[in-house]
């Protein structure tokens, strides 16, 4: 399932045309028109405020937050078994130095995820400067992090752990703390 699909399935279910969405975001109806084609995807903050006006259970909400990271399931630009195991882990800047340091084969990493080797030093130098230095584009199919982390010969547990690291350094905190919910924690942030 495409990201765009979700979204207009949930403006259906809740009874909210392209324009209401528009005029309750304070965007664009061209702009909710790309997001459902999947010609253009929401900014992360403005997804937040997509969800609240759509009055999403806390369900549909990480669903439709792991869908704008996976973007296609056919094509994902993360693993979605990655993005499900993030309510298991938990990470600080020091494991995910030592995650990092010990991949053995960054280079093979970066083949199998069809990127050039220099972007392992991209990651690694973002990973121990503690986020401070470099960014990633989480935002478009273009989007290569999350295929390099996939491909890495590593624990799934770990995979998690360093995508939980860089998230928590590039998305909302409204965003990540869904994402990291785990199924007793989410009934209770829904009931806030």
């Amino acid at each position: 399932m495409r990201f765009g699909e979700y979204l207009e399935k949930l403006m259906q279910k809740k009874k909210v045309t392209q324009m209401k969405l528009a005029e309750m975001v304070d965007i664009s109806q061209p702009t909710v028109n790309m997001f459902l084609s999947g010609g253009r995807l929401p900014a992360f903050e403005t997804l937040v405020r997509i969800a609240d006006a759509l009055h999403l259970t806390m369900k549909e909400r990480k669903k439709l937050f792991k869908l704008r990271l996976i973007i296609d399931t056919n094509n994902p630009a993360w693993d979605e078994k990655i993005i499900d195991f993030l309510p298991s882990v938990k990470v600080d800047e020091e494991e995910a130095k030592r995650i990092v340091q010990s991949v053995k084969n960054w280079a093979k990493a970066c083949k199998k995820a069809d990127t050039e080797t220099s972007f392992a030093v991209k990651v690694k130098k973002f990973v121990m400067s503690g986020g401070k230095e470099g960014k990633f584009d989480l935002s478009s199919h273009k989007s290569r992090i999350g295929r390099v982390i996939s491909a890495l010969d590593i624990p799934l547990e770990d995979k998690a752990k360093l995508a939980l690291f860089i998230f928590s350094r590039l998305l909302p905190e409204e965003y990540l703390k869904t994402l990291t919910a785990s199924d007793h924690e989410k009934n209770a942030l829904h009931a806030q």
